[in-house]
């Protein structure tokens, strides 16, 4: 017995005293701090704050845990301390498949929730019991192989037999305070503690944590206890206020060398206030704005924010001998400081709350615990071969049992005696041999960093070293290293890189080049070239740097140093534009015009000056051109008596040397004095005019380019060519002399990459429309470059010296498209990059220079042929799934998708395009290993069924009259694609450096590419038999993103390979498969090529359909709008908003349909969502009578009228975003895009009042379509001649109900479908609307489930040409027949 006594009081000895540590307690006579008796004045003891989470009705933060540790199935507890302070507020905790209690049903009972791990039943009930408001209880649920068991205040209330133990899904989430739709509300209250236990607690530790609780002490630790959350304070706390002091005099400090003080604080009000003073060398303190102040021995540290009232922080101050830092809720004021001070006395006097104005509590004062006590000084520690390993992943199962290709320097099997280097305080590296992410030998390394907090990170480094440098033997010109990054938040990427040093023949260390970073997740080779080192050579080390995240684990393996290949490439595949049979015009991209010119030419006007002139009634056009400088300031244009320099600045950036990557700053503008140009020779003949100049510049002293000008259409066509290389870049300048705005084109996009760009623009002034462009069949450069005034962000100015323009950010430059300019940029240019030998390619391009009187006039055509399947795209609509699988195995993944497909079917959805995306080859989430997606025989990962299991959904969905496809992309080359990895199939960069496509995945190399998609595709088509594809990236990034720089293929660092390539590439895909869908965004590239995305640059931007509907439209079916309303996931936009929001898109740009829903997550698999089914129906039957359909006028609301857009440009307001489109086959359509406002339109005499995201489509006698205000309220309705849709007492529609529905309408057969069945009513068919119905007198009406199955039936007379239907849920259709 005394024994037992004891031990509390050994432990409390223990508690108190370990690292010397001295507490601030109550004592029965009065405070006191290690024994010594305070002064107190005002001070008074009170309860510690209520720190718990706290719950209000209405929209909150929820707070979640994943990855909660497995109970097991022998036994289980569950513990949640907490105060309800409303009825009926639904869970405290819910995991939703395994448990959730308690649920406040009342005030007076609650639920309990518990599905049992073995037959899947809910074994727990409600528990009656009294009024529960606003006092804390303790809960508890408790479950093993027997039974189940709830308690409520240590009581044993209620008791279930069964399997007890819940069942357990690694991938759930656990919620707090959150019923998930599960419960009419969520939990409305205060909860403070939650405990989860791998075993059913008994009675005796159930009552003895009651007791604890109510009286504000901490629970034990035990080693069955899997999961906690405690917030709430179980130490002594005082209340202060302005004239309270504690006092200490005398104090006997626990130690001389070091010091940490510890306390909790909560003010009332900002306030300027002593938190804290020992003698004359600490003080911490608070200003009267509410910073934190702390000062140690002259070193001072201060918060970085504002500190709230009311709020509980928990401060810390610690030295080490050395080094002070202060701490507030555990995070650093600043990093460690060094003091001077070495020695505390020994006894001090100590001040607490002065002035201070709230609650102070838990203070103690002990000897440092916190920094370490190397501080600050750089260490080396030998590592061995143990293990820290937690888990181990299975390898990955495309290389499982095959042998490394290349014999790796270092495998990282054995650490023994290896060396890490650091300082101390800014992280702590851990380096072990690891199983947890297999990947060739038994061992990868496994790295750990951890972020001190003390001393800067981000500047600190990290060396790995072998115990002695390992000799290279043989010669190299490369470094690989494997590496896998583990998963990061986009709120905190991770700067972690590493070098690789090495040691030469002569003795001389070198740094490798940054060999990668921590952004691409998995595993992945990282890849550097280095100039060529002679063996021997020897490996020396492994530098770490950029240390920004808490902590960074990733793992490295197979280091090797080799010479690259240099083999040459023999079965380079680059067709031509002939052989691709594209353009089909030589005239390529030359814009139309409405009012063909009646007079041309070309005549000297002088010596050395010509004129250019076009003439037509009501329009003259003429460009004086005169060799004064060699570059684009020599042509002067003028338009109906305005004179302007169209091009001003532009012509040839030289490049000063053959450095990659190329610094903009360092080209040479047109006419810097360092280029001479020389006027040679002109010469006219055949309306064409050729001059040519010599030009002297740093990389040539003889160039030779000649330019070439020629009219045709309404543009000046003018040929550049030189002879050699010179040119870094060539731009297109600026319009000067005349003012306007400048309008950017949704669809009209050049794309972006390295190379910065923004979409080109076409100029808009008084009368006069101007573009440029230059031409992307026509051009040997890398890439293009758009620029434009339109870039919101800043302004284009003019350099008077160089006669370039630059651009000038100006944050206040919001609204670009309405600002008149005196001097406006409307596109940017080409580039020419060197190629692995340092060449670039003889500057070559065409430019398409239009001014015109109307805006369309200024539009680059489209000169594509169209594919085989564009009639029957026509029709389709596409679908995309992406279902992220969170845990595998799920074998029954493609059973439960083809459930949902054929609940579609079974609405009546008869015409989709379903491609499926890379989550069925790979785990995504919430681990991503870097398997490959693309160039494996294996396919479909078979943990969700494999290539088998997919092949039967393919045959089943076509069964379903649908397409079915797989996600392709042939520019993406893992290198785990065992079989396809090769490094000669690599795109290079000018340095050689592999380039960058996807993830760890590398750009295919473009001469190569055809044969592996031709390979790969074999394979495709023996297994699954796909009649649609996706092909991913071709039309999204610009084509110039794949540019080759290899030296050893043809057509080096031209972009037209790559773009030749994917025209050849799209075309197999579509001979292999059918239907081609690509991502979009670049899609006029590809126009009739194949569909994409209907992506415009961005999805906010104004609607201009002009260019899609008049150059695009005909030629492809791109379908949805821009991916970020297609996939709603994540862009704050709800889905109800959303789907009508994409609708209105499709309608204003004529895109072909995406279905709205089912983008992402699990199959729908009773009913589909109302949204998923408009997006259908109100749409797809509409398709046939506008897809391909040539357009007539496009209109645009101003200012109450509808006109041209000529005239929205004039006033400013094509942000209206509200059209009124009108085909060639009298189609008329509407859509409104505001924000806010409505938009009253006509339609065929007919009047629709469209809300935002609101449209109308009418084409009489064949089909009608809106979603509009009606009698307050909006509607949605659809009809053909054989089907409608309505949302329910539509005055116009068939069906009258409250609810919508989708009605068949045949000649024999009405069909009708609850869409989705909501609520039970009675329907009335109106046969009056129907023509082939009108005079039928009766009718059999049967009810019938999914799959056409009758399940009830009935005969009715018909009264006043209405059919009545009971519809009440039991029902998924109605057949009725004569």
């Amino acid at each position: 017995m005394a024994k037992r006594l004891w031990l509390p009081l050994i432990a409390l000895f223990i508690a108190n005293h370990l690292h010397g540590e001295i507490r601030l307690k109550n004592h029965g006579d009065g405070i006191k701090l290690g024994g010594l008796q305070a002064e107190a004045v005002a001070v008074k003891p009170v309860p510690a704050p209520d720190t718990a989470w706290q719950f209000s009705p209405g929209p909150r933060k929820r707070i979640t845990f994943s990855n909660i540790p497995d109970w097991g199935k022998d036994g289980f507890s569950a513990e949640v301390w907490c105060m309800p302070t409303a009825p009926e507020c639904g869970y405290a905790l819910l995991m939703r498949g395994s448990f959730g209690f308690p649920k406040f049903f009342s005030h007076e009972n609650y639920d309990n929730y518990l599905v049992s791990a073995t037959t899947g039943n809910n074994l727990a009930g409600r528990v009656y019991c009294g009024s529960l408001l606003n006092e804390y209880h303790y809960f508890c649920l408790t479950g093993d192989k027997e039974k189940v068991s709830n308690y409520l205040d240590g009581k044993l209330m209620r008791t279930d037999p069964g399997m007890g133990v819940p069942a357990y899904q690694a991938e759930n989430t656990l919620y707090v305070g959150e019923s998930i739709g599960w419960a009419k509300n969520n939990f409305v209250g205060k909860i403070a503690l939650i405990r989860i236990y791998k075993t059913a607690m008994d009675t005796q530790k159930i009552n003895e944590h009651y007791a604890l609780l109510k009286n504000n002490q901490p629970l034990p630790k035990y080693e069955e206890l899997i999961f906690e959350k405690d917030l709430r304070e179980t130490g002594d706390f005082w209340s202060f206020r302005k004239d309270s002091t504690l006092n200490f005099k005398g104090l006997q400090l626990p130690a001389q060398q070091s010091l940490e003080i510890a306390f909790a604080m909560q003010f009332t009000a900002p306030k300027k206030a002593e938190l804290l003073q020992i003698a004359e060398f600490l003080s911490m303190r608070l200003d009267n704005e509410g910073y934190l102040h702390g000062n140690f021995a002259g070193a001072d540290f201060k918060s970085e924010t504002v500190l709230e009232k009311e709020r509980l922080y928990k401060l810390k101050l610690a030295w080490n001998g050395s080094y002070v830092q202060i701490f507030c809720d555990g995070q650093a004021l600043g990093y460690a400081k060094e003091v001077a001070l070495k020695s505390l006395p020994q006894a001090v006097n100590l001040q607490i709350g002065k002035g201070f104005e709230g609650l102070i509590g838990l203070f103690s004062i002990s000897e440092n615990k916190t920094l370490p006590a190397k501080l600050g000084q750089w260490i080396t520690e030998k590592l061995n071969n143990d293990s820290i390993d937690k888990f181990s992943h299975p390898p990955i199962r495309h290389i499982v049992g095959k042998p490394e290709k290349d014999k790796p320097l270092v495998g990282f099997d054995d650490l023994q005696d290896w060396t890490v280097s650091y300082q101390v305080g800014a992280v702590k590296p851990i380096f072990t041999r690891s199983k947890e992410e297999p990947l060739w030998g038994e061992y990868v390394l496994r790295s750990e960093f951890l972020q001190e907090q003390h001393l800067p990170a981000v500047d600190s480094k990290v060396i790995l070293a072998p115990p002695k440098p390992l000799p290279i033997h043989d010669d190299f010109d490369a470094i690989n290293i494997w590496r896998f990054a583990t998963n990061y938040s986009n709120a905190n990427r991770p700067q972690l890189h590493y070098t690789i040093q090495y040691r030469d023949s002569q003795g001389q260390l070198h740094d490798s080049p940054f060999m990668g970073g921590m952004l691409e997740v998995g595993w992945g080779i990282h890849h550097r070239p280095v100039p060529p080192v002679k063996a021997p050579a020897e490996f020396v080390s492994i530098t770490f740097s950029g240390f920004n995240e808490p902590r960074r684990v990733a793992y490295f393996d197979s280091l090797r140093f080799y010479t690259r290949s240099q083999a040459p490439i023999h079965d380079a595949e680059i067709p031509s534009w002939q052989e691709l049979g594209v353009p089909l015009s030589k005239d390529t991209i030359l814009p139309t015009v409405t009012v063909p010119y009646e007079k041309t030419g070309i005549e000297q006007s002088g010596a050395d000056k010509w004129r250019v002139y076009a003439e037509k009634p009501g329009v003259s056009l003429s460009f004086d051109i005169e060799p004064k400088t060699g570059t684009l300031d020599d042509i002067t244009a003028h338009f109906n008596g305005k004179t302007f320099k169209p091009m001003a600045g532009g012509g040839a950036h030289w490049a000063p040397d053959r450095i990659y990557p190329v610094d903009l700053e360092t080209l040479l503008e047109p006419g810097n004095e360092a280029v001479k140009a020389t006027f040679l020779k002109g010469e006219s003949q055949e309306n064409k005019l050729c001059l040519h100049w010599q030009y002297e510049t740093p990389l040539a002293k003889k160039l030779i380019i000649t330019w070439t000008f020629q009219f045709k259409g309404g543009s000046l066509i003018i040929d550049v060519e030189a002879d050699s290389e010179a040119v870094g870049e060539f731009r297109l300048g600026a319009i000067e002399g005349i003012a306007g705005k400048v309008v950017e084109v949704p669809y009209l996009n050049l794309g972006s990459w390295i190379r910065k760009t923004y979409p080109p623009g076409i100029f808009a002034g008084d009368g006069v429309y101007i573009s440029a462009f230059l031409d992307w069949y026509n051009s040997d450069a890398s890439g293009l470059f758009g620029e434009s005034s339109a870039r919101p962000g800043g302004r284009f100015e003019l350099d008077q010296t160089t006669s370039d323009h630059r651009w000038v950010p100006d944050p206040s430059a919001t609204d670009p498209a309405n600002v008149i300019r005196s001097y406006s940029v409307i596109n940017g240019g080409s580039y020419y990059w060197p190629s692995t030998e340092g060449k670039r390619n003889p500057l070559k391009e065409r430019i398409f220079l239009t001014i015109a009187d109307r805006f369309d006039d200024t539009l680059p055509n489209i000169p594509n042929p169209t594919h085989q399947y564009l009639r029957d795209t026509a029709e389709d609509v596409w679908a995309t799934r992406m279902w992220y699988v969170n845990k595998l195995p799920v074998m029954d993944y493609f059973d439960r998708e083809l459930s949902m497909w054929k609940l579609c079917k079974a609405y009546g959805m008869e015409r989709l395009n379903v491609r499926l995306h890379g989550n069925i080859n790979r785990q995504y989430t919430p681990r991503r290993c870097g398997s490959p997606t693309t160039f494996i025989e294996d396919f479909v990962d078979p943990q969700i069924g494999g290539n088998e299991k997919c092949a039967e959904f393919f045959r089943e969905m076509q069964k379903l009259g649908y397409r079915i496809g797989h996600y392709t992309d042939h520019m993406l080359l893992c290198q785990l694609s065992y079989e396809a990895w090769d490094e000669d199939f690599l795109n290079l960069d000018s340095n050689s450096n592999w380039l960058y496509s996807s993830g760890m995945d590398k750009q295919t190399k473009i001469c190569r590419l055809l044969q592996l998609q031709r390979k790969y595709n074999g394979y495709l088509r023996r297994d699954f038999a796909p009649n649609c594809a996706y092909l991913d990236q071709i039309t999204c990034p610009p084509c110039w993103r794949y540019t080759d720089y290899d030296a050893r293929v043809p057509d080096v660092a031209k972009f037209s390979a790559p773009y030749r390539v994917f025209v050849a590439s799209l075309r197999q895909e579509e001979k292999d498969f059918g239907p081609v869908l690509s991502e979009g965004i670049t899609q006029m590239f590809f126009a009739g090529i194949c569909d994409s995305y209907a992506q415009p640059q961005r999805r906010d931007i104004h609607v201009l359909p002009n260019f899609n509907l008049r150059k695009l439209h005909m030629l492809s079916n791109d379908c949805g709008y821009h991916l970020s309303l297609v996939n709603w996931k994540g862009n704050g936009i709800p889905p109800e908003v959303a789907s009508y929001r994409l609708l209105a898109y499709q309608f204003a740009y004529g895109n072909t349909a995406h279905l709205g829903g089912g983008y992402h997550g699990q199959p729908y698999d009773k009913a589909l969502p109302p949204y998923m089914i408009r997006s259908y129906f109100l749409i797809q039957p509409l398709q046939k009578f506008y897809a391909l359909q040539p357009i007539n006028e496009i209109l645009y609301h101003v200012n109450g009228d509808l006109a041209p857009i000529e005239k929205a440009i004039a006033a400013g307001t094509i942000a209206q975003n509200q059209v009124k489109l009108i085909y060639q086959n009298n189609l008329q359509a509407a859509a409104n895009l505001h924000a806010e406002d409505e938009f009253q339109v006509t339609l065929h005499d007919k009047q629709y009042r469209l809300p935002p995201d609101g449209f109308a489509v009418c084409l009489p006698g064949s089909c009608e379509s809106y979603s509009i205000i009606q009698d307050g309220r909006r509607h949605d309705f659809m009809w053909t001649e054989n089907l409608e849709y309505s949302d329910g007492l539509n005055k116009t529609a068939a069906v009258a109900g409250t609810q919508a529905y989708i009605l068949r309408k045949d000649a024999e057969l009405l069909t009708l479908i609850p869409a989705p069945f909501k609520q039970a009513e009675k329907v009335h068919i109106d046969l009056a609307k129907i023509p082939t119905w009108a005079n039928v007198n009766q009718a059999e009406i049967k009810a019938c489930d999914i799959d056409g199955n009758v399940i009830a039936g009935e005969k009715q007379k018909i009264i006043d040409r209405k059919i009545s239907i009971n519809s009440d849920g039991n029902a998924f259709m109605f057949k009725i027949t004569r």
